[in-house]
């Protein structure tokens, strides 16, 4: 047999052996199943197809049954095509077609002759079960019985990265939900083919459908066994077809040169039919946005993070999807949603409506919400309220009488609410009169169906696709650049803002829009519809514009260490920007950025929680404990922060502090390169790790040492970031307004030298003092300023102290005056959020210098 997994041409030993053992009849009956062998895989670049290989092992036979399928390429692949990457592939496709022979005899056991490891058996474990749904109720099967992928630990997962175009290959189905996925990628402008997987014949549907959308379409034709259809004594039963689909569009991305693949599924699939064994049994599972999420995570962790897999009507129930269609008559006349219409062994004798089946019966309900009678009849050829023959079929597809059907048709409530509008132009059909009456829909229904919904697998640059109305939450200053950036790019786009200081339910308009633009400082929680931020829009626009961008987080010294890579690198001819958290707008650079700067992005854990780009250079300080409010947990912290890597590719760094265990612990999750920070002596009054992080970075764009020295000795550091404010009465005074956490105010203590009197208190956030209480009695500290309403929770258990309370900050500097002696530093750092007495830190920095240089 041909060598497992491997590219190469065809053995013709093998397809001997394949041609004698298809001619095996088959006395075997389907309870002596025993094992299932993934046997093999090859691929023919020349010949431009490529052959999967199955056996099912008999307790009652020595001869195995041989199943082979095929698939072929019409169209030559690109130049640039990575073998290994497409070997990485074929693997994987090789174990989703071979459901299509597993579900025949259900054996007892899984053989994969290559071996998987351990998550990726996870993977397929759950895919078989969950897409057999249907197919273990209509069988009687037990998901007790169900044999399990099973994994080795021994092998390890190695997705490879890979330049890719950002194109977009649309699976066209001749359906509706395919037609408006595909007329939205064209509206919006993006570079967009079609492909089909064609299984027998050549659908006429299909190819109506591809001559009017006017696509370049790649066709793969799938060749399944003949044995699948002409074998007895087998179970039978619905295959998740569209997570066949996906694999082999994943595959045909990669042999094309496409970044995305599109299909076309909706918030209806997320739904499933019945219950089976307590368990939920989703007919339409493998179009749902679980098995999206799994996927796009399978192939990142397993196979590759240079493809995105994504729905551009995901955010839609049918009743919006069928809305958006009824604006393409174009297409009337030519699509079909009739399953029956796409039979792949057997042609169809009759229209592309069957007239009796449910998926029939629910397209005409919702149709009939958007459309008159006359264009009706133009799609389906009569009205079907007419056909009284149809009632119990209508009764079933409303919910009137039993579970809803196995089949891809709407919920219940969906289709109770098209059939209500659809009465108002219906009402003399006989259906309409005999049903009416018992269809019972609410205000909130007709709301339901029609608004959006979350898709959190939309890649960002496809995020507007189909919305109309567009609300920025929060409207500070990232809130307004958000709103430059939209105007901008989206002309068309309704735009609103929705922030507290209009109205403190602001929250509860969300449902009123389409797509919202959150505000870094906003839990994503809150957040009902389909939302981006605009850190995702700009790493999007850097990803389209194959800019690298360096991003730097950590608890401490963000600051200070972005504006240091940005200082070094302008100071030596590079042009960088420093932008994002630091207090410039993303968004407002990026025609800076466009012109040639390097953007270095500080990112805080609010940026991080929900982005899904991570930066070329990702540069990490330090993981403390910080904005538990927020997150509720340091672990949830420390995991929004890890998004800075979560993403990256095998060309990307990884920039971290080496001294800190849990970002260290980091390394093993990094697909790149990773670099600890430099290990050189530094005499400066910045922390340490700062400097580090900021050479590290600066050799990796080639600065040579020399002129990095030069470069950090002419650093004047930020505002308010243990600023020296200067010299007064002999007294040295720091602004280091920013530090809002106990763990950089430990910092500050131990960076500036002879802190005598130190200023602490503001936000309860609910932080732990014990370690900056451990740095007060280590420090020459003796005079303590207390501000509400930490400031006393801060001393707790300390004693031989100056205490004075305030909430003056002008009190709070003529104490500092009078008890701090001359030589000796008095050091603004409260370790606490400003809130309770200042807006921000810059309010309470600039107060605080002002009060000093005024002080008489």
């Amino acid at each position: 047999m041909a060598s497992l997994g491997k590219l190469e041409e065809f053995d013709s030993r093998y397809t001997e052996r394949s041609a004698v053992l298809n001619t095996h009849e088959n006395q075997n009956n389907r309870h002596k199943a025993k094992t299932f062998v993934f046997q093999g895989y090859t691929f023919d670049f020349s010949l431009q197809n490529s052959s999967f290989s199955y056996e099912v092992i008999f307790d009652n036979s020595d001869d195995p049954l041989v199943f082979t399928e095929m698939l072929n390429f019409k169209k030559p692949f690109s130049q640039n095509v990575n073998k290994e990457l497409i070997d990485s592939i074929m693997k994987r496709v090789h174990l989703m077609l071979g459901i299509s022979y597993f579900k025949m005899y259900f054996p007892k056991e899984i053989l994969v002759s290559y071996g998987i490891n351990e998550q990726e058996s996870d993977f397929w474990n759950i895919l078989y079960q969950n897409g057999l749904g249907e197919y273990m109720v209509t069988n009687n099967l037990s998901y007790n019985d169900f044999p399990k992928f099973l994994g080795s630990e021994t092998i390890q997962a190695k997705p490879l990265s890979v330049k890719v175009t950002d194109r977009v290959l649309a699976g066209i189905g001749g359906g509706k939900d395919s037609i408006v996925a595909v007329e939205l990628l064209k509206q919006a402008g993006f570079e967009t083919a079609g492909y089909v997987v064609e299984s027998g014949t050549s659908s006429q549907i299909v190819c109506e459908v591809i001559n009017i959308a006017g696509l370049d379409t790649y066709t793969i034709h799938r060749v399944l066994d003949e044995k699948v259809f002409n074998t007895q004594d087998v179970y039978n039963g619905h295959i998740p077809i569209s997570a066949v689909f996906a694999f082999v569009g994943m595959l045909s991305c990669a042999l094309y040169d496409y970044r995305y693949l599109a299909l076309s599924n909706g918030q209806t699939s997320n739904f499933g039919s019945t219950v089976y064994e307590e368990r939920s049994m989703n007919h339409a599972w493998s179009k749902s946005q679980e098995f999206e999420e799994q996927l796009t995570a399978f192939f990142r962790k397993h196979v590759s993070p240079s493809f995105q897999y994504f729905s551009p009507v995901r955010p839609f129930y049918e009743l919006r999807i069928v809305k958006e269609f009824s604006k393409l008559p174009q297409y009337f006349t030519s699509f079909s949603s009739c399953n029956r219409s796409f039979k792949i062994y057997k042609e169809r004798s009759y229209s592309k409506w069957c007239y009796e089946c449910d998926k029939c019966v629910y397209m005409f309900i919702v149709l009939s919400a958007f459309l008159n009678e006359e264009d009706l009849i133009k799609i389906f050829g009569k009205n079907l309220y007419n056909e009284k023959k149809l009632l119990p079929t209508f009764k079933k597809v409303l919910g009137l009488d039993g579970d809803k059907p196995f089949d891809c048709v709407g919920e219940f409530g969906e289709t109770g609410v098209a059939f209500k509008n659809a009465a108002r132009h219906f009402a003399n059909s006989i259906i309409i009169k005999e049903l009416e009456g018992l269809v019972i829909v609410t205000d909130e229904d007709e709301k339901r169906y029609i608004k959006t919904y979350p898709s959190p697998t939309t890649p960002t640059p496809f995020v507007f696709l189909g919305m109309y109305t567009c609300a920025i939450v929060g409207y500070g200053k990232t809130g307004k650049s958000s709103q430059r950036y939209i105007n901008e790019k989206f002309p068309n786009l309704k735009l609103s803002s929705l922030d507290q200081s209009y109205d403190e339910n602001y929250l509860d308009l969300l449902d009123d829009y389409d797509i919202a633009i959150k505000t870094p400082g906003m839990q994503k929680e809150k957040i009902s519809i389909q939302y981006t931020t605009a850190a995702n829009l700009f790493f999007a626009e850097m990803e389209k514009k194959r800019i690298s961008v360096v991003g730097v987080t950590g608890t401490a010294g963000k600051s200070t260490t972005t504006s240091l890579i940005t200082h070094i690198l302008n100071t030596n001819g590079i042009s960088a920007v420093a932008i994002g958290n630091i207090g410039n707008p993303e968004l407002d650079a990026i025609e800076q950025v466009a012109d040639g700067a390097v953007p270095v992005i500080e990112l805080s854990s609010y940026q991080l929680d929900d982005i899904h780009y991570s930066p070329h250079m990702a540069v990490v300080l330090n993981l403390l404990s910080d904005h538990m409010d927020y997150h509720r947990s340091i672990e949830a912290y420390h995991d929004a922060k890890k998004n800075i890597i979560r993403f990256q590719k095998t060309n990307d760094y990884f920039v971290f502090n080496d001294s800190d265990p849990k970002v260290a612990a980091w390394v093993n999750d990094v697909p790149g390169e990773s670099l600890p920070f430099v290990n050189e002596p530094v005499q400066l009054s910045i922390p340490v790790e700062n400097v580090k992080a900021a050479i590290t970075v600066s050799k990796l764009f080639d600065v040579s040492d020399s002129d990095i020295q030069s470069a950090l000795h002419s650093f004047q550091g930020l505002p308010h970031r243990m600023q020296y404010i200067g010299e007064f009465q002999n007294i040295h005074f720091y602004d280091d307004a920013r530090s809002s956490t106990p763990e950089s105010t430990t910092l500050a203590i131990k960076t500036v030298t002879n802190v005598q009197t130190i200023f602490l208190g503001g936000l309860d956030r609910g932080y732990d003092f014990t370690d900056l209480r451990k740095a007060i009695k280590r420090s020459p500290i003796e005079n303590i300023v207390l501000f509400p309403d930490t400031g006393k929770k801060i001393i707790e258990g300390l004693k031989g102290y100056t205490i004075l309370e305030t909430s003056s900050m002008q009190e709070a500097v003529a104490f500092a005056f009078e008890r701090t002696v001359a030589g000796m530093s008095c050091l603004l750092s409260t370790a606490s959020p400003s809130y309770t007495i200042w807006k921000n830190f810059e309010e309470k920095g600039g107060e605080y210098q002002q009060a000093v240089k005024n002080y008489e």
